[in-house]
């Protein structure tokens, strides 16, 4: 198709009459980026692009009289690539359906490449009419799913999973924080809301998860997205576990649960199934793995994801029992040195104080001030009476014993 072609048919009296509503309003934004994808397809040099789109705005009146494309053919060069990758998404959908192209698994191959690539774009970049645009996309895909199957007998057509655009307001119109996406994007060991940071090299599976805001990456391959899904959840308890005894940890167990499993819990259902009779495929193997070292969590998650919730946040609690008279006084005294001018001088105070009187108390007579004396076997003042007997018996005894250098001990007893 020419330029000149479908110059005629933006300006064709029938579609004037069709209105604005209609799909044809948009045709003059596609000639547009039409225009620019056969100058990046024929290698024209970036100079050139430049010359074409000056001629064409310096001649408007002379191929369009009513101004129907004025000021709405201009160089898109910063957005092309983000228009051309869901371009490209559409158009390899047309080839299957149309037989213009009868390599299904081609076809596969390059709509995971180019909506991951448009999943990156969205998220990384923080692009939001992309992310619209592939949100239409991803409900496209499902609805013409049964289609492409029916084009390609014979290959199993994964699905797509739901792209969530979560929202950033929430219902009383404040700002929703993203708790999974701080927790990754951070640049600091620790978030805001005090939880250790999710590195990419321990938890790869799960920081990719949670770098697109609880959506999947496309995976035409069955085997590699189930290995994908049990990877993240035994990511998920390996990280919960490392820090249950953190306090600030069950908002984002929440999140997680609530936008990220619930939503994958049917997929996630015939995984367990199947690995409970078989441990023959990879992602089976993992699941087996994940059993061995979190049994109790995923036997919990299994049979229901909120009570996963209330059993760690029974956990949590536990622990912040035990250490929160500590953690107060910590507290109270790190708040007293850092909201004092004086701080490091008080804090070197205490710690001389403190280590002078480590040292008398070890090594100077001040000890026995605070050590506890063993009770000493009190001998009464006045010997208490005795029977005659009992004293002749006691001179006979000890009639021939000798004292030394003829010395006489008393007892004695302070009053």
């Amino acid at each position: 198709m020419t330029l000149k072609k479908i110059h005629d048919f933006v300006l064709h009296d029938n579609n004037k009459r069709i209105g604005s509503d209609h799909i044809s309003d948009k045709y003059p934004e596609f000639l547009n980026y039409w225009l620019k994808h056969q100058l990046n397809v024929n290698n024209i040099h970036k100079d050139h692009h430049t010359y074409l789109y000056d001629h064409l705005k310096s001649n408007y009146s002379k191929f369009d009289e009513e101004e129907v494309l004025y000021y709405k053919i201009y160089d898109i060069e910063y957005y092309f690539n983000n228009i051309n990758v869901l371009y490209l998404l559409y158009k390899k959908y047309v080839d299957i359906k149309d037989q213009q192209s009868k390599d299904c698994k081609k076809f596969l191959e390059t709509s995971q490449e180019n909506y991951n690539k448009a999943l990156d774009i969205c998220f990384q970049d923080g692009n939001d009419n992309l992310c619209k645009g592939l949100k239409s996309f991803n409900v496209f895909y499902k609805n013409h799913i049964s289609e492409i199957s029916k084009k390609c007998p014979g290959l199993e057509i994964p699905t797509l999973s739901e792209l969530v655009l979560l929202n950033l307001v929430d219902d009383k119109g404040s700002k929703k924080q993203n708790i999974g996406y701080n927790l990754v994007q951070t640049n600091s060991d620790y978030s805001d809301m005090g939880l250790p940071k999710i590195e990419r090299g321990i938890y790869p599976n799960l920081t990719g998860l949670l770098s697109y805001k609880y959506n999947i990456r496309f995976e035409s391959d069955k085997n590699k997205n189930n290995c994908n899904l049990m990877k993240i959840l035994h990511e998920f308890f390996k990280y919960c576990e490392k820090n249950n005894s953190n306090e600030h940890l069950l908002p984002f167990i929440q999140e997680f649960i609530n936008e990220y499993y619930k939503k994958k819990q049917s997929e996630y259902e015939k995984i367990f199934q199947e690995c409970s009779k078989t441990t023959s495929s990879e992602y089976c193997q993992i699941h087996k793995n994940c059993q061995e070292n979190f049994n109790s969590d995923i036997e919990i998650i299994k049979q229901n994801p909120d009570n996963y919730i209330k059993h760690q946040k029974k956990n949590i609690n536990k622990y912040s029992a035990d250490t929160s008279s500590i953690a107060n006084t910590l507290s109270m005294f790190l708040d007293f040195a850092a909201n004092s001018k004086y701080s490091t001088t008080i804090i070197s105070i205490m710690i001389s104080f403190f280590l002078c009187f480590f040292f008398l108390y070890k090594f100077t007579p001040l000890s026995s001030i605070f050590r506890k004396e063993k009770k000493r076997k009190k001998i009464p003042l006045f010997f208490p009476e005795r029977r005659v007997q009992d004293v002749k018996d006691d001179n006979i005894r000890h009639k021939n014993v000798k004292h030394k250098r003829g010395k006489i001990r008393f007892a004695y007893q302070p009053s």
